[in-house]
């Protein structure tokens, strides 16, 4: 639980050989960059808060490493784009949240994917 540190960016060796990790919280945070591979590690994660920061992108294949990801908060944040590669791998997203942003777009090819959604 990394919640509430004042982080303000999340490194690429920030979160290494945290294979077995299933939840990661990095809500109530200032993160305003999350470098591209920081997650890599996180194969068995199923549930990630990333609410309450400050996020205004996300790279391309952020989470393609988090193929057992359910549950996704980005909530709270000033993400204002969702591009079609930045959700790819995360085929097992059952709960997504996006409220309390200032988004203008959301490819189609980015939720495509996402069969398993709870709507």
């Amino acid at each position: 639980d990394l919640q509430g540190n004042n982080l303000t960016v999340i490194r690429k060796t920030d979160l290494q050989g945290l294979a077995n990790l299933r939840i990661l919280q990095l809500l109530d945070n200032q993160i305003q960059t999350v470098e591209k591979g920081a997650f890599q590690d996180l194969t068995s994660v199923i549930r990630l808060r990333l609410d309450r920061n400050e996020l205004r992108t996300l790279p391309d294949f952020l989470f393609a490493s988090m193929t057992k990801l359910e549950r996704l908060d980005l909530s709270y944040n000033n993400i204002q784009y969702i591009g079609k590669k930045t959700l790819k791998s995360s085929t097992l997203l059952k709960n997504l949240q996006l409220d309390h942003n200032q988004i203008v777009c959301i490819s189609d090819a980015a939720i495509r994917h996402l069969k398993n959604m709870e709507i």
